[in-house]
């Protein structure tokens, strides 16, 4: 009997340690994510957190001292001119005071006055601290240096790396460190500086401009900031994904890891925020309500004003709401999508909402029902209204509507009107046909300086014909009947004309990777343009079209939400707020709305943005194109094959009829996989 006494009191007693352990998780998820606001009456600069959790706000002439809570313990008022930066290192707080003539006072984490450090320097603007060296960033605009400062010996070493831009902590002896793009080309490089080994222990880099830095120790995670957004870097697979959006102004002075938070300070709001760790890991076990996940390629979407704003109109909506964009960087789109149908075949639902780009296969998912069906809810219905015609029914399946616009981008051809007028030609007819524009070509053909070569093209295109094939596969192929049509009079007959254009020098061969020749672009006719309501200049026209459907080429960015997510109210909510008028007001560049009231973005001389005017020439072309548009029918396999068998084609190696039948041949054998 006592053996099972001694067995019931161990029960109980591990059943007690695990009530603890899930009573402490719970405050703490009560508890995560707090605002504290900073009683200050100037701008603050800086922030530190001490080993024992409280936190330092640097203003220009004081520091205050406040406890984990943000409840302010105490001030430093020593005479300060103008604070730069502090930093806190083991039981010792540095300040770094001064523009002109650097110096470094430290103080106790009590507040107490230690010792002051007159530094031979100038434009000192960041510091970090390590065992009784001080690292500091510092120099003109054009060029910032490291300089490490030995507290005793009182010397100045140089660090030798060039174009630092900004400087965080790392670990113990450890700098982290962005380099500023040597070009154009190139990203930021980051990387973890061993000051005491001298070596590079980390690197790493980010196409987004990192105005902060920070290492959480707890977790080997580097994050950085950028537009009042935190990144999350992952230093194996260089994958950078958004893991928080500060609510209000698009600013973050400082961010620093420390334990279970991240603290992130907006000097110009004056508050701090601190964020639960775990809110910026992927897949914690115990996600938050009100965190969206977004599977995007590069930044695609967080990129839109529309889902900045939606954000912000959610956070409004929603206290801790926040919008994770897990990123995948790869080469080539069709990588991202092989990497987003293996997760949805998966059922996984560790991401809510994904995104297609212009070069997608939106009906696939549309079809396989991976897609929720958004055709019940209001406020997405709503949101459509007041778009152009043909979005709608581009975002829909059998006339359930299945994703959201992000942007369009209607293909259209501007024309040179100056070289119209000298030729004295008419300008084409809506409708008109490739038949039409061959013998439209033949008229345009010059030789004005009677050097017998041609002078005057009527396009200017690749032999290809990218534009050409993409009506082809809208007209021939359905994806959704799983029925392909290519081997077809017209679409032979197509070919053969298109041929002949070049076979005749009517049309001039685009090489994009050789330098164009002197003057070309005076002499065509027509080129291949977009149209949105930002850029509205020139005179556009809609191209040609086949015989048997006049349809045209309108690209379209695209929400979804994940069919198997857990979150499908927030989901909706969060798209419904992309396309309210409050988010689309600043998007005129999106171009989604004929309704030109929406659109409030100015420029910089106040202008507005938007140049497509109703009744507009242009605008009458682009509500025509976008009208006469289908969901895109891309396929990536398919269209890869076609351009292979069409420089076949044109390089007179087959026929237009064997060319036809390969192409037939080929989709539908992807059809049937």
């Amino acid at each position: 009997m006592a053996v099972n006494m001694k067995k019931l009191i161990m029960i109980v007693m591990c059943a007690v340690v695990l009530l603890s352990a899930c009573n402490n998780e719970t405050i703490r998820e009560i508890e995560e994510n707090k605002v504290f606001n900073i009683d200050s009456g100037s701008k603050l600069v800086d922030m530190a957190i001490g080993s024992d959790g409280s936190i330092y706000v640097a203003e220009q002439k004081v520091v205050q001292i406040l406890n984990s809570e943000g409840e302010r313990k105490s001030t430093i008022d020593k005479g300060f001119t103008d604070i730069r930066a502090i930093s806190a290192e083991g039981n010792t707080l540095y300040v770094l005071d001064g523009f002109i003539n650097n110096v470094v006072k430290t103080f106790t984490l009590e507040g107490k006055f230690l010792k002051e450090y007159k530094i031979n320097l100038k434009n000192c603007t960041q510091m970090e601290c390590f065992n009784d060296k001080i690292v500091l960033l510092g120099g003109d605009e054009h060029e910032q240096n490291l300089i490490q400062y030995d507290c005793k010996t009182n010397q100045l070493t140089d660090i030798d790396f060039k174009g630092v831009y900004t400087l965080g902590y790392y670990s113990e002896n450890i700098i982290l460190m962005a380099l500023l793009p040597k070009s154009t080309r190139e990203a930021f490089k980051i990387i973890a500086y061993d000051l005491i080994k001298k070596k590079i222990v980390l690197e790493d880099y980010s196409n987004d401009e990192p105005y902060t830095l920070t290492y959480n120790n707890k977790d080997n995670t580097l994050y950085y900031t950028n537009s009042g957004k935190v990144y999350r870097l992952d230093t194996k697979t260089h994958a950078a994904s958004t893991v928080y959006s500060k609510p209000g102004s698009q600013y973050i002075n400082s961010i620093v890891a420390y334990d279970l938070y991240c603290f992130i300070l907006d000097g110009k709001e004056r508050k701090i925020y601190r964020i639960d760790k775990d809110n910026l890991l992927e897949g914690r076990k115990q996600d938050n309500k009100n965190i969206l996940t977004v599977l995007q390629l590069e930044d695609e979407v967080e990129r839109k004003n529309a889902v900045h704003r939606a954000i912000e109109l959610m956070q409004n909506k929603y206290e801790d709401f926040q919008v994770k964009f897990r990123s995948i960087s790869i080469n080539g789109y069709g990588e991202y999508e092989r990497i987003l149908d293996t997760k949805l075949m998966a059922g996984d639902a560790d991401f809510d909402i994904f995104y297609l780009g212009q070069t997608g296969s939106p009906m696939k998912y549309m079809k396989n029902e991976t897609a929720l069906d958004l055709t019940v809810y209001e406020s997405i219905q709503k949101g459509f209204t007041g778009m152009f015609d043909g979005i709608k029914d581009m975002c829909s399946y059998h006339g359930n509507i299945k994703s959201v616009p992000l942007m369009i981008n209607p293909f259209t051809w501007s024309m040179n009107t100056q070289l119209f007028d000298k030729l004295k030609l008419d300008y084409p007819p809506v409708g008109w046909t490739w038949e039409d524009f061959y013998e439209y070509a033949k008229k345009v053909k010059q030789d004005i300086n009677g050097d017998g070569k041609t002078d005057v093209y009527a396009f200017e295109d690749s032999k290809i014909g990218g534009e050409l094939l993409y009506q082809c596969r809208l007209a021939y192929l359905d994806p959704d009947k799983n029925v392909s049509s290519f081997n077809n009079e017209e679409f032979i007959n197509v070919l053969r004309i298109w041929k002949r254009m070049f076979d005749e020098d009517l049309i001039h061969e685009d090489a994009s990777d050789e330098q164009p020749e002197s003057g070309v672009n005076d002499s065509i006719l027509f080129k291949l343009d977009i149209l949105s309501m930002i850029q509205g200049n020139g005179y556009h026209t809609q191209p040609p079209t086949l015989n048997s459907w006049r349809t045209y080429h309108t690209a379209l960015d695209m929400l979804f939400i994940n069919k198997h997510t857990k979150k499908i109210q927030l989901s909706v909510d969060f798209l419904a707020s992309t396309l309210s008028r409050d988010a689309q007001k600043w998007s005129a560049g999106e171009s989604l709305y004929k309704d030109i009231s929406i659109y409030e973005e100015k420029g910089e001389f106040g202008e507005p943005l938007f140049k497509l005017r109703p009744g507009s020439h242009n605008f009458t072309v682009f509500e025509d194109v976008t009208a006469h548009s289908c969901t895109p029918a891309n396929i990536l396999d398919l269209d890869l094959y076609m351009c292979e068998v069409m420089k076949k084609f044109m390089d007179g190696t087959i026929t237009e009829g064997e060319t036809a039948e390969l192409i037939d041949e080929k989709a539908r054998m992807i059809l049937k996989e």
